[in-house]
C-alpha cells in the first residue's frame, strides 16, 4: 500500500514538473552568471548589462541587448563597441589597454573571475567566445591577432597578461621598443580594476 502511495506521488510530482516547465515562459532576462538560452541566429534577447556585485546597479552606459550568432556565440555589443577603436592612430596606447581591461572586467561581471589560462592566447580565446557561455566579448577582425590567435597591440606585438588575483588583471604592452618591462611599456592605471 505504501508503495503505490509512494508512486503514486512520485507520479503526481513528475506531471508537475514537466507541466509547469512545459508552461514556463520562453523568454527571460539574463543576468551576470546566468546561462543564456540558445537562439535563433540574428535573434535579440532583452537588454543585460554587466554589473561589479550583486547589489550593484547596471551602468546605464553599458545596458546592451544580446544577439547570438549563426554560431552559437553571445555578442557583448558594449565590448565590441568599446573595442571598434582599438590600435587606431587617433588613440592613445594607453586607452588601448584601458579599452582591454575594460573587456576583461565584463567577462568578470559574467563570470566573477578572470579568464581562465595565463598565457596571451588562452585569455584572447577565452575573449573570443571560447567560454562555458560562449559570450564574445572580443570582437574579430581589422588585424589585431596573430597566427597564433594573440591579441596584437599597436606595434604588433603580443600583449602580456598578468593575473593578479582571480579578480585582478594587468595588462600590459611591450611599447615601441618591444621589450618588456621597460620605462615605455603601456599599462592601466594600478588599482584601477575594483575586485567584484
Amino acid at each position: 500500500m505504501r508503495r503505490r502511495s509512494f508512486a503514486a506521488g512520485a507520479v503526481v510530482f513528475l506531471a508537475a514538473v514537466v507541466g509547469w516547465s512545459w508552461l514556463a515562459p520562453t523568454e527571460q532576462r539574463l543576468s551576470p552568471g546566468q546561462n543564456p538560452r540558445p537562439a535563433a541566429a540574428g535573434a535579440t534577447s532583452p537588454p543585460v548589462a554587466p554589473s561589479n556585485g550583486a547589489d550593484a546597479l547596471p551602468d546605464p552606459a553599458r545596458v546592451t541587448a544580446l544577439t547570438r550568432t549563426a554560431e552559437g556565440v553571445v555578442e557583448w555589443p558594449a565590448s565590441v563597441e568599446a573595442l571598434q577603436a582599438l590600435n587606431d592612430p587617433a588613440q592613445t596606447a594607453a586607452e588601448d589597454v584601458a579599452a582591454i581591461e575594460a573587456v576583461v572586467a565584463d567577462y568578470r561581471a559574467v563570470y566573477r573571475e578572470n579568464p581562465l589560462g595565463g598565457l596571451n592566447v588562452e585569455i584572447t580565446a577565452a575573449l573570443r567566445g571560447d567560454n562555458p557561455k560562449r559570450i564574445r566579448f572580443l570582437p574579430d577582425g581589422r588585424g589585431r591577432f596573430n597566427a597564433d590567435g594573440e591579441l596584437l597591440d599597436r606595434w604588433g606585438r603580443p600583449y602580456f597578461f598578468h593575473k593578479l588575483s582571480g579578480q585582478r588583471l594587468d595588462v600590459r604592452s611591450a611599447g615601441p621598443d618591444g621589450r618588456m618591462f621597460t620605462d615605455d611599456d603601456v599599462t592601466g592605471p594600478p588599482g584601477d580594476e575594483p575586485p567584484l
